[in-house]
């Protein structure tokens, strides 16, 4: 990364400010026409209400989750839990899709009955 310092005068700030801006701009730029800036857009600018509230309750949670650990803490669950949920889920495939299955329908269930009852909710058909 390379510091750059401005001079007082006229002609040579300017020319500066543009050496500085081209040489900082590629690392700036973000192009918003990506789909992750459109997800973003989407969930935030409220397109649809129920993926806008799940969105804000997952980023409540991660604000309790990082205030219970460290980042590095984080990397090394990852990491094992990386390696040790598939040798797992190999041995106990059938109890943990059964359960899976019972949780999933449980929660669609749910999601249902909290749409019928608020007429805001429903889901927007694309």
């Amino acid at each position: 990364m390379t510091v750059i310092h401005l001079v007082l005068t006229w002609d040579k700030d300017v020319r500066c400010v543009r050496r500085a801006c081209s040489e900082i701009q590629p690392c700036c730029a973000w192009p918003t026409s990506t789909t992750q800036f459109k997800e973003l857009r989407r969930l935030f600018l409220v397109d649809d209400l129920v993926d806008s509230l799940k969105f804000a309750v997952l980023m409540w949670v991660f604000t309790y989750v990082g205030a219970l650990f460290n980042g590095l803490t984080l990397m090394i669950l990852a990491v094992i839990s990386l390696f040790s949920i598939p040798v797992i889920y190999e041995k106990h495939q059938v109890q943990i899709d059964h359960y899976l299955g019972l949780v999933n329908k449980n929660v669609k269930d749910a999601v249902t009955k909290i749409q019928d009852k608020i007429p805001g909710l429903k889901r927007k058909t694309e």
